[in-house]
């Protein structure tokens, strides 16, 4: 079953939800979102006041169904392919992707002492749905508990900022992949001019110390940025040099895609109502070519994306 969608598909502007085709519907709980909402209080905290609900956001299906139409896209038919899923949150993605799409997929996550205890109301979701509890298995991407060449497609959605050692969880994520397998890598960038965990404007390339004091400015917990890698297309060419033992990396790290977007005044959901001002004048003075071309060559990408075929 190919999961319908437009080539060009991506997780910042896809919004035809009759794109998405099903079987069958996943439950979600009442218990199930106030875990989740209890767990994304602190996330919620730091974020803008006028910025999304985080609590809706992660119940959000057609926010997943986004998810896999990029994956496919990025990788081609998923059905029986045999797929891992590195940092599964709260199970929706994996849930999603078994249930409706039936597709082969698991998943790895922290246990209770990381992560607002997803991995456990993961199993609430699994167990709601009578999906098998081992769809989502406990454990950390940079030791992760499977056989070598375990897997046709293993992938991540902002997650490698959020992990103890990037270059770890990228090795291992190689390892598990079969020969011939798809390694597909979406993470933020953090040389372009929005950050997406607090919501606010932010400066290419901040240095986290100066980054602290940015954010405490603004009135939000600096703290947070203690649990964050900073990456940017530089590093993450850098680590999948080393992991693959090529000299290079045959990917414009979704730059093009950006650029598209900035050339059609396209925005994502995310983008605060300021920056989308700033846009509109843009239009309206014929800079977004410049601002394209500019973001081109500084590498202002909002999201990296990458595929390595093993």
């Amino acid at each position: 079953m190919r999961i319908k969608g437009t080539k060009e598909v991506n997780l910042m502007d896809f919004t035809d939800k009759s794109q998405i085709s099903s079987n069958a519907k996943l439950r979600i709980t009442e218990d199930f979102v106030d875990l989740v909402n209890k767990g994304n209080s602190y996330h919620s905290s730091i974020s803008a006041e006028n910025s999304i609900n985080t609590g809706k956001v992660f119940t959000d299906l057609d926010y997943y169904r986004k998810m896999l139409c990029e994956l496919e896209n990025a990788c081609g038919p998923l059905e029986g392919l045999k797929i891992l899923e590195v940092g599964s949150g709260y199970g929706l993605l994996c849930s999603l992707a078994n249930k409706e799409m039936g597709l082969d997929i698991v998943g790895v996550e922290p246990p209770a002492q990381k992560y607002n205890g997803r991995f456990e109301v993961s199993q609430v979701l699994l167990k709601a749905n009578g999906i098998s509890p081992e769809t989502i298995v406990c454990g950390v991407g940079e030791d992760m508990p499977f056989p070598s060449d375990s897997f046709d497609v293993v992938f991540s959605f902002q997650v490698l900022e959020h992990v103890n050692d990037p270059l770890k969880v990228l090795k291992e994520s190689y390892r598990v992949l079969k020969k011939n397998g798809t390694l597909y890598i979406n993470a933020p960038n953090y040389n372009t001019w929005y950050e997406g965990h607090y919501h606010v404007f932010w400066w290419p390339s901040l240095p986290k110390w100066l980054a602290k004091l940015y954010v405490s400015a603004r009135g939000r917990d600096r703290a947070y940025l203690d649990h964050l890698n900073f990456i940017n297309q530089r590093n993450l060419y850098s680590w999948l040099s080393e992991i693959t033992g090529r000299a290079s990396i045959d990917s414009d790290f979704g730059l093009g895609d950006w650029q598209n977007r900035v050339r059609q005044a396209k925005l994502g959901g995310h983008v605060p109502q300021s920056a989308r001002r700033l846009f509109r004048l843009g239009e309206k003075l014929g800079l977004l070519r410049f601002v394209a071309f500019m973001g081109g060559v500084f590498k202002w990408q909002d999201c990296l994306r990458v595929i390595i075929r093993k």
